[in-house]
């Protein structure tokens, strides 16, 4: 067995998805946002917009706002300070105003001290931004703030969000989350006054000719991918495309840590130079959503049926509370 042979093969599934792979709804809401904050970086500062991110787990979001802070969000030293256009923060799990404006100040450089008062950090990071002149804030994991157990009501932390849309005025504020996020905007009148109808990146439909056309497309440069580094034994290619919407309902972040998972096991086991069909069964049963399917498409040859991968979106949908965004009839022939 060649040790470097086998080396290459696993960095072409590393490769496959780096920050530079892209499918057909990564690359509408990616050109969307960037579109944004392009035109808000040549705006007049008073000109600016509230904006939420929001969709299912492992959907694409984060990958999207990571983007952004690749290309806009460097800090520049010039003789008259620093300077950011755009700052991009992950919402501490508790989500609590004390931790994320210390998760602010560190986004920007800000030293700080951890007794310091709320009022104290707040003022902190109002200054931060003016001197820094940022304009464009993102905001990730936000459903932080209003998850069940945590000591602050709902409402409380939407009077802290819209404390500091009020407080930045010349900012544009991105918040991003699963749906549960929209609890801060509903919940709020005026709040919800201050945001723009959200965003909402939905899984593909299995339903849906054109999204699953789509998805599909995406998912064929993984499987051309993936065939690349089997020796001789392939995967149909269209069963490849069902298993891999089977594995999260049509939210292509699974794909994404389904191919990872491929490559680790690849570089893990000592006997094998290529990938083997057993590597795909393992990475199945390791990233799938938490539901049991009645099969593994990658160690059974039973069929994978429409009215399977229907239920699999449908289970995705209806977690996030997004039945409103089932069209009548798509689920015609599902259990």
């Amino acid at each position: 067995m060649s040790a470097a042979n086998k080396q290459l093969r696993v960095s072409a599934l590393r490769a496959c998805v780096q920050e530079d792979f892209y499918h057909d709804s990564y690359e509408r809401f990616y050109t969307t946002l960037k579109a944004l904050v392009v035109s808000k970086l040549h705006a007049d500062a008073g000109m600016r917009e509230v904006i939420m991110f929001l969709g299912p787990a492992r959907i694409g979001k984060t990958r999207i706002l990571e983007a952004l802070d690749l290309g806009f969000g460097q800090t520049r030293h010039t003789g008259a300070g620093r300077s950011k256009d755009l700052v991009y923060v992950r919402v501490p799990e508790g989500g609590t105003a004390g931790s994320i404006l210390s998760a602010i100040l560190r986004a920007m450089g800000e030293p700080y001290q951890t007794a310091i008062k709320l009022n104290e950090m707040r003022n902190r990071v109002r200054q931060r931004f003016l001197s820094t002149g940022l304009r464009v804030a993102i905001f990730d994991e936000t459903q932080h703030m209003v998850e069940e157990g945590r000591k602050t009501a709902v409402r409380a932390a939407s009077d802290f969000i819209k404390g500091l849309i009020e407080e930045n005025p010349q900012v544009t504020f991105i918040f991003s989350g699963i749906p549960l996020t929209a609890r801060l905007r509903e919940e709020n009148p005026q709040l919800r006054g201050r945001c723009d109808k959200p965003i909402y990146f939905l899984p593909y439909g299995w339903h849906s000719a054109p999204e699953r056309e789509c998805f599909a497309a995406g998912v064929l440069a993984v499987y051309q991918t993936v065939c690349s580094v089997m020796d001789g034994e392939s995967v149909d290619a269209m069963r490849f495309i069902k298993a891999c919407y089977l594995l999260g309902g049509g939210c292509f972040g699974f794909v994404i840590n389904f191919v990872r998972s491929l490559a680790n096991a690849l570089e893990q086991d000592a006997q094998a130079s290529h990938l083997q069909p057993h590597h795909l069964a393992l990475a199945f049963e390791k990233n799938s959503r938490d539901t049991e399917y009645s099969l593994n498409p990658f160690e059974s040859a039973d069929e994978i049926s429409d009215e399977m991968l229907l239920q699999a979106w449908k289970l995705v949908m209806v977690e996030h509370g997004l039945q409103r965004f089932i069209p009548i009839g798509a689920l015609v022939g599902a259990a």
